[in-house]
């Protein structure tokens, strides 16, 4: 019988043989944009897609847009500093009014589950589901979040 091999191993290998380590390192970007555009900013535009070395961003409306234009060899510089390489070549800005509708800042995320539904029934069935996740709060708040972007994108969608 051969020794058991730990699951951090197993995808240590795995992201070694698929050559992902370029990919993850490019993500973290959705985690550190507010610390690299700061809060006034990240409140109008956000991370959206990463294609190729190319990272689309979405932006309130045209002047911030054209703001971050301005700004963009700064922030890719800011963006590369931070990740301790170039992964990020290029960022290309979009349009996005539903950034209007609501706002996109650090106090989002850490919403009351009842704002985020419109439905207090569909808000306490969710709030019961995250109750069975116990491994941490900040499990809880990432799942919030991506619930929350979920439910945007589909009323974007259908309007």
């Amino acid at each position: 019988m051969s020794n058991p091999v730990t699951l951090a191993h197993l995808l240590e290998e795995m992201i070694r043989r698929k050559n992902w380590a370029k990919k993850i390192s490019q993500h973290a970007v959705f985690h550190i944009w507010p610390q690299v555009v700061g809060k006034d900013i990240a409140k109008r535009s956000y991370p959206y897609i990463i294609r190729g070395s190319v990272l689309w961003v979405r932006v309130s409306d045209s002047v911030w847009m054209q703001q971050l234009h301005f700004q963009k060899p700064l922030i890719l510089d800011k963006i590369n500093e931070r990740l301790r390489s170039s992964v990020i070549s290029d960022l290309r800005f979009q349009v996005d009014s539903s950034l209007d509708q609501v706002e996109f800042d650090e106090n989002r995320e850490s919403q009351e589950v009842e704002e985020v539904f419109e439905d207090p029934e569909e808000a306490e069935a969710f709030e019961h589901m995250l109750q069975s996740v116990t491994d941490d709060t900040e499990v809880q708040e990432a799942v919030k979040k991506c619930w929350e972007r979920l439910r945007r994108a589909k009323a974007r969608n259908s309007s």
